[in-house]
């Protein structure tokens, strides 16, 4: 008995330890911020984020989702920033105006900002963008940019694009983290991006830029080559 319980131990020893399963992720399409000011040339920005969920899958999409001025529908204007980054402008000759979802609740209310807005943001000061994958139980892909500093207080999102080109994806902005992560894979967990979503692979050409609460992009940072995580 004592040989047979030796034997079963060594055996549970030197058998691989399986991988924790993934939390079930999906796509939510989600206002940055609920309730806030904008600017004509501004808006409401939308975005698709990753949320755990239980049995299906979210759905992003927003072809049924509504702006309503004083209770009445109009006609929205919604212009792409990055892929899954939208931002809904507000209605010619409306103060205030609902970005309402497909249950017709309200998603965010935005209202123009009074007096002059602020100046643009600058251009983000980047100081390398990392594009690598992660070891672990549940390795993951990202793509991270590093700043000087911390980012703007009214910053809400930072896109990567291109140098010559389309914006590759984007990431939301902590008040003071010098690191803004614009991809993951969340440790395996995440298996689907918004349509047009790229990783920035090591040795491409790529610019950032923010983009503020009041829905406004700020100027764009000089060129940066991406690099490959150690």
């Amino acid at each position: 008995m004592r040989r047979a319980l030796l034997g079963l131990c060594s055996l549970l020893l030197t058998q691989p330890v399986a991988a924790e399963p993934c939390a079930m992720m999906g796509l939510e399409s989600r206002a940055l911020r609920p309730d806030t000011s904008v600017s004509p040339e501004g808006g409401i920005v939308i975005g698709e984020l990753p949320t755990m969920i239980n049995d299906t899958k979210p759905t992003p999409d927003r072809s049924s989702w509504k702006v309503r001025v004083k209770g009445k529908e109009v006609t929205a204007k919604v212009d792409p920033i990055a892929p899954g980054l939208v931002v809904y402008r507000p209605p010619a000759g409306a103060t205030t105006y609902e970005v309402m979802n497909a249950k017709n609740k309200r998603a965010a209310q935005g209202k123009l900002a009074k007096g002059t807005p602020a100046a643009l943001l600058d251009a983000p000061r980047v100081t390398a963008v990392v594009s690598g994958e992660s070891h672990g139980r549940h390795p993951s892909v990202f793509v991270n940019v590093e700043i000087e500093g911390v980012p703007p207080k009214t910053a809400i999102a930072l896109v990567l694009s291109k140098a010559k080109g389309a914006a590759l994806s984007w990431g939301q902005v902590s008040p003071e983290a010098s690191v803004v992560n614009v991809y993951s894979t969340g440790g395996g967990c995440v298996s689907k991006f918004s349509d047009g979503t790229v990783v920035a692979q090591p040795g491409e050409l790529v610019v950032a830029f923010w983009v503020d609460e009041l829905g406004r992009r700020s100027r764009v940072s000089p060129t940066v080559v991406v690099d490959k995580a150690p």
